[in-house]
Parts: structure tokens; sequence; C-alpha cells
């Protein structure tokens, strides 16, 4: 690449990691409003992010292989959760990733041009008490005759701010499933252990 390619594709993937944080922080207003919240009931919990963006390369793989049962193993990335707030993620036409959808089945989620996939998280799932539901997926090995990109954005609250369940999403029928948590993505990658308030 050559150190004035390093320059440029750094430049490049500087501007485009500002302009997802600049979409989600309006993004997190929308889900403020649709939650029943103040429109601004995010603003303070998204000034020192817990974020992080990564850029995901898939070769095509030509080789058939196959595990001890004799199936095609066609798995890249194991299903999973994502544990921020929610991901942003860009990805290119070739495809790759599946979801669990409503009835339990998964689904390809074929690219559309010029658009986002927003995948809830497991710290979102928690503030709305369940109401929205962080999104199982798995990226499939790419068959495809060249390679795959994707560019995820994992944004997250402040890492210091108290998180509880918002009060619009709890009532007689559906107290609080948990109790509020301060810290808790630093504690679990760093200190290995989840700091929660009583």
């Amino acid at each position: 690449m050559g150190r004035g390619g390093i320059y440029y594709f750094k430049r490049a993937t500087v501007t485009y990691y500002q302009a997802c944080l600049t979409l989600a922080r309006k993004m997190v207003r929308v889900f403020a409003l649709a939650l029943d919240q103040p429109e601004d009931a995010f603003d303070g919990m998204s000034i020192f992010l817990g974020a992080n963006g990564t850029i995901n390369f898939y070769p095509p793989i030509r080789v058939s292989t196959e595990n001890e049962n004799g199936a095609e193993d066609s798995i890249g990335i194991g299903s999973h959760t994502d544990i921020q707030s929610f991901t942003l993620l860009y990805q290119d036409d070739v495809g790759g990733l599946n979801i669990i959808n409503l009835d339990n089945e998964w689904i390809e989620a074929t690219p559309v041009p010029g658009t986002f996939i927003v995948n809830i998280g497991d710290f979102l799932m928690r503030t709305t008490n369940d109401r929205w539901k962080s999104t199982v997926h798995r990226v499939n090995t790419n068959r495809s005759e060249k390679p795959r990109m994707s560019l995820p954005l994992f944004f997250g609250f402040n890492l210091s701010h108290r998180c509880a369940v918002l009060d619009s999403c709890i009532d007689s029928e559906h107290p609080a499933k948990y109790p509020p948590y301060v810290n808790m993505l630093m504690n679990k990658f760093f200190n290995k252990q989840t700091v929660e308030s009583k």
C-alpha cells in the first residue's frame, strides 16, 4: 500500500466512523421517543462513549470443508449477540449475514445498497426490560468468488454511567427484570466482573 496509501486509508476510515457516530447520536434520540422518553433522554449517556468500530474482511473460501459428521461447514462466525447498546453495520454486496427472526428461524440479511443494518445489543435490551430484543446473528463462510467486507460500529453509552431499566418499560405486568448497573462493559472486559448496584 505504501505510506501514501496508509495515510488516505486512515483518513477515509476515521471520516467514515466519525460520520457513523454522528448518525448513532441522532438515532438514540429516535430511540428515546420510540420508548416514550424525552428526546434528549440518552444525550447525557452519549458523551464519553464506549464505542468502537472494526473492519471485517472475509476472503473467499474455495476449498470445501466437512466436519466430523461429513456435513459441510458453512459457519464463518458462530451465533452471538452484540454486548453494546446497538450496532450500525454496513456490508457490501457479497452477503453472508444471518439473523434469527421472531419465529426463531435463521434468515439471510440480504444486503441493500446504501443502507445500514441496525442490531439491538444486550445493553439496550436490558435498558428496555426486554421490550427490544438483542439480535442473534452469525456470518456464513464466504463461498463467493470475491472477498466480503463489513464495517460495524458498536455504540455503547458512557462507561461510567449508571444505567437502569427505563420507567416507560415497567408496569404491573412487566416489572423490572434487571437491577441498575454501572460500568458494566469496562468491568466485563478489563476486570472480568460485572458491577451492579442494588
